[in-house]
């Protein structure tokens, strides 16, 4: 040890400024990147250390020892050993039923935002690790229903009941959970206009026509108590194909098109068509 008093930190040492001695350890706990394949340090380095995340403080996303074509028993036990090491039995149960969320979040298109604010509201569920089966994936709906209406990207209870292959009874049940709070006095509105959104992407519309269909939404759903005779995505399908067919030469080939790309039969959109 030397008696200067100024020290400094050189690649993770404890340096005197003075004599150059080294003082003591710095162990970095920060991210690690690295660069591969690069020919300079000009490229994007990878990051290679782990990811902590919020909702699983006790452990991260770390690197998992797994070779599926490897059927020795000494890497099984390492396997093993790598897995409770990661985590606890509870934090391992958590990462599985997140990654169950990321997968349905995936095959939905769902942004990470919405993934997020999902698995957050499914973490806060004491019960969620105890149910199996239906109640289960009624509850993850749930999670994803909520996320989306609090986020103004709000999807139908046959959505996200197709999503995770539940019924729409088991769905709402589970809903029931959470207090849904959102801005704005007309939930069945915005839930349409999203609806509407979804249905005219991928189709080739003017903006006249779109913003016309936006404005007879808003002017049919003004009073979210008001009884409709169909369902809201039978009216917005009906809705939007009488928009589109207007003064186009095969009205029918187009609605019978339409059918297959927004899941609403040919029948019920004509019902709708014929009142409008």
């Amino acid at each position: 040890m030397c008696d200067h008093e100024k020290r400094c930190i050189e690649d993770g040492q404890s340096v005197c400024c003075g004599c150059g001695t080294i003082l003591e350890q710095q162990i970095d706990d920060g991210p690690e990147w690295r660069y591969y394949g690069a020919d300079d340090r000009n490229e994007d380095p990878c990051r290679t250390g782990s990811a902590s995340n919020a909702l699983l403080p006790d452990s991260s996303y770390g690197s998992m020892a797994m070779n599926i074509k490897c059927t020795s028993p000494q890497f099984k036990q390492i396997i093993r050993m790598s897995s409770w090491a990661l985590a606890s039995c509870s934090e391992r149960s958590w990462i599985a039923a997140l990654d169950i969320c990321q997968t349905y979040a995936y095959r939905a298109g769902l942004p990470k935002a919405i993934l997020v604010d999902a698995c957050t509201l499914l973490k806060g569920q004491e019960d969620a690790l105890k149910l199996r089966g239906e109640t289960r994936r009624a509850l993850i709906g749930a999670v994803f229903f909520v996320s989306c209406r609090r986020n103004g990207v709000s999807r139908t209870h046959e959505e996200i009941a197709n999503m995770v292959n539940v019924g729409t009874r088991s769905l709402c049940k589970a809903i029931q959970r959470f207090d849904i709070q959102v801005k704005i006095d007309n939930p069945l509105m915005m839930t349409q206009l999203s609806l509407a959104e979804r249905m005219m992407n991928g189709m080739t519309i003017t903006e006249d026509q779109r913003q016309q269909i936006l404005e007879s939404i808003q002017n049919m759903f003004k009073s979210p108590d008001e009884e409709l005779e169909h369902t809201p995505k039978v009216m917005v399908a009906g809705l939007i194909a009488r928009v589109l067919t207007d003064g186009i030469p095969d009205p029918k080939s187009f609605v019978k098109t339409f059918s297959k790309s927004c899941g609403v039969s040919v029948v019920s959109i004509h019902k709708v068509m014929a009142k409008l």
